[in-house]
C-alpha cells in the first residue's frame, strides 16, 4: 500500500487539475472552440506518451509518474486559463483568483505538513487531516457564499 500511496501523491498535481478544470471545459464548447480543445487533447496524448515512454526507457517509474502528472497539470491549466480569458475574464482576475484560492489552502497544508514532518502517528496525522480539510471547506463554503 505504501507503494500505491506514493504513486497517489506522484499523480494528485494531475487529477488536482482534471477536477479543477473539468467544468471549465465545456466553455470550448460553448464558445465554439472545440478546434483548440481538439489540439489541446493531441498535445495532451503526445506527451502522456513521451511522458510513459521516457520513464519506461528509463526503467524509472517514478519519473514517468512525475512526468504524466506535471505535462497534464500544467496542459490542463493553461488551457482553462485560455478559455476563461476567452469568455471575458482578466488575466490579473484570473491570477487574483487563483493566488487567493493558493493562500487559502496553503493556510491548512502547513499545518498537516508540520504534523506529518514532527512524526506523529498515523491516527493523529488522519485526524488533523480531517480536521483542517473540514475547517478549509466551511471557508470555502463561507467564501463561496459571500461572493452571492
Amino acid at each position: 500500500w505504501r507503494e500505491a500511496g506514493e504513486y497517489t501523491r506522484i499523480l494528485a498535481p494531475w487529477m488536482c487539475g482534471v477536477f479543477v478544470c473539468s467544468p471549465v471545459s465545456t466553455l470550448s464548447e460553448i464558445l465554439n472552440k472545440q478546434e483548440i480543445n481538439f489540439y489541446m487533447n493531441v498535445v495532451l496524448i503526445i506527451t502522456r506518451f513521451l511522458s510513459l515512454y521516457i520513464g519506461g526507457i528509463l526503467n524509472n517509474i517514478n519519473l514517468a509518474l512525475i512526468a504524466f502528472s506535471l505535462t497534464g497539470f500544467i496542459i490542463f491549466s493553461g488551457f482553462n486559463i485560455y478559455l476563461v480569458s476567452l469568455a471575458g475574464v482578466s488575466k490579473k482576475k484570473i491570477v487574483c483568483m487563483l493566488l487567493k484560492a493558493f493562500k487559502c489552502s496553503v493556510i491548512y497544508i502547513l499545518p498537516l505538513c508540520f504534523v506529518k514532518a514532527m512524526g506523529c502517528s498515523k491516527y493523529y496525522e488522519i485526524m488533523f487531516a480531517i480536521l483542517c480539510g473540514s475547517l478549509y471547506l466551511q471557508q470555502t463554503y463561507k467564501t463561496v457564499i459571500g461572493d452571492k
